[in-house]
This record gives structure tokens, sequence and C-alpha cells, in this order.
């Protein structure tokens, strides 16, 4: 369920009339502004025994945990949970019951439409917060779970909403510093931009663990974001030491040698990106045949791209760059066929499309189709001047 669009009344109308048919409830967090209730008809007691037999078996599983919830091990969901059946039946108590014959919610919805209320009601949700794990969870060793749990808060952008990220702050004050804190004081410093105390925390780290890839890549993260250049990249390189296949580090190293004009090397760790087998793969497919048309490959590029557009045949990165390629060199038809086709399914990601659109008409001498498409530019960017000058 949505918590925008709903004020704590009508959130608490549908707790409340969720309680009458179930008796077992709790609330966690579905990312950004959504709530997940799930509830049973009886209390039950669970634990994470399931869930760790299928995590250590279904390797697709840990890829999706980890990419989709930043959830690297089971106990890790537990960086979701919100409230407890009780504190979600005080919560409901303000609310009405919801009915076929009393249909407050519907009645009330249409008045509430423009309402932004996700922030009082994380607010609220935090207030009522009295346990930072489910009480029907049970948990072999707890303070290994809440340290799991807490670095997903923090990984999943959680501790930026009202709700708060109380594992972790329940970790910070009260666990001895080990590599794994440290990792996360690094990277709660790391989300909040203060690069200075990360360098700090992971030099700490580095002592603890010296054989440890994580550690290495977010030292070169961090010196990344400062732009210290000459010491991310020997942190990254350190890294891919330890783990050659760091998925993370490949990316964050091709970047950094992009930029520094090296295509080679950077075309040669984008190969090596692949070989990790990614997931989405379609992009990292773009970005090749990218680098390929970089470094005069055109053959090789185009056949890259192409791959690309085989798995996302809306590919962004693939269209836009096939439409460069075929306007540099001399392949009016083409571009204009992928710039009409980025117009259709991107028209207001970039005014470029249209003015080199535009540009091509002029030059195949169709001065009719160059006008509409400059008007249809006009009308999606009136704010952009190179538009309203062309036009």
């Amino acid at each position: 369920m949505q918590a925008y669009q709903l004020p704590p009344r009508d959130l608490a109308t549908v707790l409340r009339t969720l309680g009458t048919t179930f008796n077992q409830m709790s609330m966690w967090w579905g990312g950004g502004s959504d709530l997940v209730l799930l509830a049973g008809p009886e209390p039950r007691r669970f634990s994470l025994k399931s869930l760790e037999a299928e995590f250590e078996r279904n390797a697709d599983l840990r890829d999706k945990l980890a990419d989709i919830l930043s959830i690297d091990e089971p106990a890790g969901l537990l960086g979701y949970f919100l409230l407890n059946d009780s504190a979600l039946r005080k919560m409901a108590a303000l609310g009405d019951i919801n009915t076929d014959d009393r249909t407050v919610l519907e009645y009330r919805m249409p008045y509430n439409l423009a309402r932004q209320t996700s922030e009082v009601n994380h607010k609220e949700i935090r207030r009522r917060r009295q346990e930072t794990v489910p009480s029907f969870l049970k948990l072999s060793d707890r303070k290994t779970a809440v340290l799991a749990g807490a670095e997903t808060q923090i990984r999943s952008g959680m501790l930026y909403f009202p709700l708060g990220a109380p594992l972790a702050q329940e970790v910070l004050n009260d666990t001895p510093e080990s590599e794994r804190i440290l990792l996360l004081q690094a990277n709660l410093a790391l989300k909040q931009r203060r690069f200075l105390p990360a360098i700090h925390y992971l030099k700490r780290a580095r002592k603890h663990a010296p054989r440890n890839a994580e550690v290495f890549f977010m030292l070169g993260k961090a010196y990344l974001e400062q732009g210290q250049h000459q010491p991310a990249r020997r942190a990254l390189e350190h890294c891919l030491q330890l783990s050659p296949g760091h998925l993370e580090a490949l990316r964050a190293l091709g970047g950094l040698e992009m930029q520094a004009g090296r295509l080679g090397r950077a075309l040669e760790l984008q190969k090596r990106v692949l070989a990790a087998k990614p997931r989405p793969i379609y992009g990292e497919w773009a970005k090749l045949g990218n680098l390929y048309l970089l470094t005069g490959q055109t053959d090789k590029a185009l056949e890259a791209l192409k791959r690309s557009l085989e798995l996302e045949p809306l590919g962004y990165l693939a269209r836009s760059t096939l439409a460069q390629h075929f306007a540099d060199s001399g392949q009016t038809r083409k571009a204009m066929e992928e710039l009409r086709f980025l117009i259709q399914y991107y028209p207001a990601l970039d005014a470029n499309f249209y003015l080199k659109l535009h540009e091509l008409y002029l030059k195949v001498g169709d001065e009719a189709a160059a006008r509409k498409i400059l008007t249809k530019a006009k009308r999606i960017f009136p704010f952009d001047n190179r538009v309203q000058w062309r036009f």
C-alpha cells in the first residue's frame, strides 16, 4: 500500500479494517513511499531457516536479493521491518472500519489526491516503533541478524526517509569496533557525503582486514568522490587484485580510465564487466560498442550494439550511440531512423535529438518535416534556448 495521498486517519482505517479479519499483522518498508502489510489468521512464530537454505542453494535468489533489495544475507531482510502487530493495532484505533455498506475510504479518497502525506505517515510510523525486529521471528543470533539488517538499511537508502534507520543506530551505539562495523560506518558516511570520515573508517578497516576487497573498493569510491584519481586508481586496482570479478570496481576503474583517455584499458575492463555477467547486461553491451567506436573498431562496435538491442530493443544508450555513429559517418537515413525512434520512445529526454533530426531533414531537402520536428521540440522544450533560437 502507499503512504502518499493517504492521510493518517485513512491509513489507520486500512489497518483497522485489516485487523478485523487477521489476528497477526506486521508492516514492512516497500521502498520509497510504499509499505507492505503482512497478515495471517493466527499468530505464528517464524524463523529464517528456510530462507537461509534457499539462499544457500539458489544463486539467482542471492543475486536478486542483492540487486533489488540490497540484501547480502537472509537476516538482512530485517532492515525492512517497521511495526509489529501491537503497534499497528494502536495505530489502527484512530481509524474507521471500511465495509461494503460503509465505504469511507472511497468517499474520502478524491479529496486526498493532491495531498502529500508520505512524510507525516513515515513520522507517525517512526513514532510508534517499539521494537526494531519482529517479535514473531525466532533468531539464533540476534546481534549478527541486527547487524545484517543495519547494513540493508544503509545500502537501501532507508535513512533518507523520515522512517529512519533504527537498526543502524542500534548497532553503531552498542557494538565494539570491528571490520564489519567500520564498513557500516564508512558506508553511512559515504551516503551522507562525508568523505573524509569515510576514508578514515576505511583505513582503519584496512588494518583489520587487509585482504577484504570491499574495503579497497569503498576506499576507491571515496577517493573518486573527492576527485583524488590517483589514490582511487590504486585502491580500485588493489580491489581487483583481491577480487578480479568485482563488478562495481571494474565499472568504476573503467570510468576512470575512460575519463583519463586510456580507451584501450577502459575497453579491456568493459570486457571483464561483461564476463562477470551483470544484470541487466544489455547496457554493458552498449558501453562496449561505444568503446569500440571510440577506438576505431567499427565492425566490432556495430556487433556489440546489435547484441545490446537484441536483448533490449528500447535500449537508450545503444540507440543514441548508433544515431551518433550513423550521423558522423554520413549514413543520413539510418541516423534519421534512430533519431525518430529515440524521439518516439524518449520524447522529453534530450532536445539534441530534435535539433539533429532537424539538421538531417534540411540536409535531405525535407523542409516540411524539419519545421514539424522543430515545432514539436518547441512544445516539449519551451525553455531551451537552443530550440527557441533555432525556431
